[in-house]
């Protein structure tokens, strides 16, 4: 597993676009589509990229506020032991978004809170770390 974090607009999904230039990118947005595809064996891919991890931690806290953690905790694990059963190698990109000033909104104070924690998860079993930023890569690990 590789992630490749940095800010917004910063060049990290056309980086990583142009390092496997014949991957198949799935957007956060439409996470569940990876899920259904992967569940299915209808990935024929040997590296899949998965851009926005941000937006599903976001549109989980959106949608499901009271059980939004265990969601998150549980697809972070799903994303960490997917890629051994199905023997492809997924690529993660997301937003630093915790950077800033703390928001007053609980809403908002969570989903950067569960965001972060899932990062540190994925940061940890990944076989590369890098920040993209201004379109060039810092090596993390």
């Amino acid at each position: 597993m590789e992630l490749y974090i940095g800010g917004f607009a910063q060049g990290k999904l056309e980086y990583v676009t142009n390092k496997y230039n014949c991957a198949k990118v799935y957007d956060g947005k439409n996470y569940k589509n990876l899920i259904q595809n992967v569940e299915n064996k209808m990935i024929t891919e040997k590296i899949v990229i998965l851009d926005h991890f941000n937006d599903i931690i976001r549109n989980l806290f959106e949608s499901e506020l009271e059980n939004a953690v265990c969601i998150a905790e549980r697809l972070t694990e799903w994303l960490i032991c997917s890629e051994e059963k199905y023997k492809y190698k997924l690529v993660i990109i997301s937003d630093e978004i915790g950077c800033g000033i703390v928001p007053m909104e609980k809403l908002e104070r969570g989903y950067r809170e569960c965001c972060g924690r899932m990062l540190i998860k994925l940061a940890d079993r990944a076989d590369i770390v890098e920040r993209i930023i201004c379109g060039l890569p810092q090596k993390i690990k």
